[in-house]
């Protein structure tokens, strides 16, 4: 008798033949083929979108119509086991999901309550002290601004700084390195990556049209104060930019989008960097609208960064100090932990409107 084989498949809603939930003991099956990965990491190539199943899977070798070295193309399987998201993504699996499932929830650049500047404050302190363990960072002082003004001025000097690689800098990037570098990562690869591009896919439109719509209504609002003497030129005047951003939001958003993508597939690797271009940007838009456009793809960035460090730091080196959740939770607030900023780490925490 001619043994069974043994694979995996990982499920997900968009998938067009795999969807949740997979029963245990029902088959699936296609006329033009499955595929089914020889090991479980390579499982997690087929559906990059969450949230994913991972199940063990019984192919008969007659169902067999072609074979490579990590996948088998077949007619059928069936389902024998559903698997913990442990054995793909490691022990801290239910906290990442758990981040990933709150992304969507979170008060983006709009706290429900006044800042609690202690709690900030410990937040910023546990991510010096956790960058610490992997090089020598002085840690700074936090500074809680609350106008938009001064937040935009915060993240433009950190923009355009000069290029000297303060100490912060380093200790990113030896954690970052650090988990490029962990036997887990190299073991559980396609985890990684899936663990960096699921936030990148599940939550980037909710950041960026967050950051959008707050930096729309400043421009507005400064498009009315400082507008003609007449005050229906100064309506005609505020209505004309909120024509031109509502016409500019899809595409601005797409540009920055493609960018955005294109960094982070670089991430780590010195040897390919790919800078951002803000002229890409002012293509598809106008310089009046930059303030928008520029700050919703710097916050977008800064958020899906965190976020998907934090969720590659827990699947690659889950034991050791994480620098990238106290970030998250300061975003998952309402705030902007922006960066380094004349001696100080600076955090926008707007005012709650009463």
């Amino acid at each position: 008798m001619t043994s069974l084989l043994r694979g995996f498949v990982s499920a997900s809603p968009s998938s067009r033949f795999v969807k949740p939930p997979c029963t245990v003991g029902i088959g699936f099956h296609a006329s033009k083929g499955l595929l089914v990965a020889r090991q479980l990491d390579s499982a997690l190539r087929e559906h990059p979108p969450w949230p994913v199943t991972l199940h063990e899977v019984e192919v008969a070798p007659r169902a067999v119509l072609d074979e490579h070295p990590y996948y088998l193309k077949v007619r059928e399987f069936v389902v024998v086991r559903d698997l913990p998201l442990s054995e793909a993504f490691g022990p801290q699996a239910d906290e990442m999901v758990a981040l990933f499932g709150q992304l969507r929830r979170s008060p983006w650049l709009a706290p429900n309550t006044a800042p609690d500047a202690d709690r900030v404050a410990e937040l910023i302190r546990r991510h010096y002290a956790a960058l610490d363990v992997y090089a020598p960072v002085k840690a700074l002082p936090c500074r809680i601004v609350t106008s938009w003004d001064d937040a935009l001025r915060a993240d433009n000097d950190v923009l355009h700084r000069a290029s000297v690689t303060a100490p912060r800098d380093d200790a990113i990037g030896a954690a970052m390195a650090a988990v490029l570098e962990s036997p887990a990562a190299d073991e559980h690869g396609n985890a990684v990556c899936k663990a960096q591009i699921v936030p990148l896919h599940l939550a980037y439109r909710v950041f960026w049209d967050a950051a959008w719509e707050v930096a729309s209504a400043e421009l507005l609002a400064q498009a009315a104060r400082t507008g003609a003497a007449d005050p229906q030129t100064r309506v005609k005047a505020a209505g004309r930019i909120g024509a031109d951003l509502a016409a500019a939001r899809d595409r601005c958003r797409n540009a920055a989008w493609q960018a955005i993508l294109a960094l982070r597939t670089y991430e780590g690797d010195q040897k390919k960097p790919v800078q951002p271009t803000v002229q890409s940007l002012a293509a598809k838009s106008d310089d009046t609208l930059m303030p928008v456009w520029l700050t919703a793809w710097n916050f977008a960035d800064a958020v899906a960064s965190a976020v998907a460090r934090a969720a590659k730091h827990m699947v690659a080196i889950p034991d050791e100090p994480n620098p990238w959740l106290p970030l998250v939770e300061l975003f998952r607030m309402g705030a902007w932990p922006i960066d380094e900023v004349d001696g100080a780490f600076v955090v926008h925490f707007r005012v709650p409107v009463s």
